[in-house]
């Protein structure tokens, strides 16, 4: 009866020992809130404007909207299957560097599969090798291509700045 009891206060003793050396260990979180760190890959605002499916999206008006990113802005996120009819409406996007899988885009001018892509106009992607003299920022690289308003995939990674001669 005795070494049961020992055998057990020394099982116990281990297992508090094992959970305080995890909650007090450099570089463990020990009770966070894990719901308020971070949106996740995917962040819900509201549309400073209409919004279709498969647009690059911008900060908008303040820290809660987001609008359609233009040539020149730096872009935040991209739509999928979600979209905004009218301002003020909720709308869904997912956060550029922050993706899991490839998504869908409309080409503003031609677009060649394995090149890199910067905003275009209205929510659009661009080739970066059809401009020069400007500066722009790449949001990611096509896999398909498509000529000017069509659709094509493409691989989208956190914006980066580049001026191109």
């Amino acid at each position: 009866m005795k070494q049961k009891l020992l055998l057990t206060l020394a099982v116990l003793g281990s297992a508090i020992g094992a959970a305080l050396h995890r909650l007090t260990r450099p570089g463990s979180v020990a009770l966070a809130n894990y719901e308020l760190t971070m949106p996740g890959c995917g962040d819900t605002k509201l549309a400073d404007e209409a919004i279709g499916r498969f647009k690059l999206t911008k900060f908008g008006s303040d820290a809660n909207h987001i609008g359609l990113c233009d040539a020149g802005d730096i872009p935040l996120g991209f739509t999928r299957d979600a979209s905004a009819s009218a301002a003020e409406e909720s709308l869904a996007h997912d956060l550029l560097g922050l993706a899991d899988k490839a998504t869908q885009g409309t080409a503003s001018g031609a677009v060649t599969a394995g090149n890199l892509v910067c905003p275009g106009n209205n929510g659009t992607l661009r080739d970066i090798t059809l401009l020069a003299g400007t500066t722009v920022y790449v949001c990611g690289r096509a896999l398909t291509g498509a000529a000017d308003g069509a659709d094509f995939v493409w691989v989208p990674f956190a914006p980066v700045q580049r001026v191109i001669a």
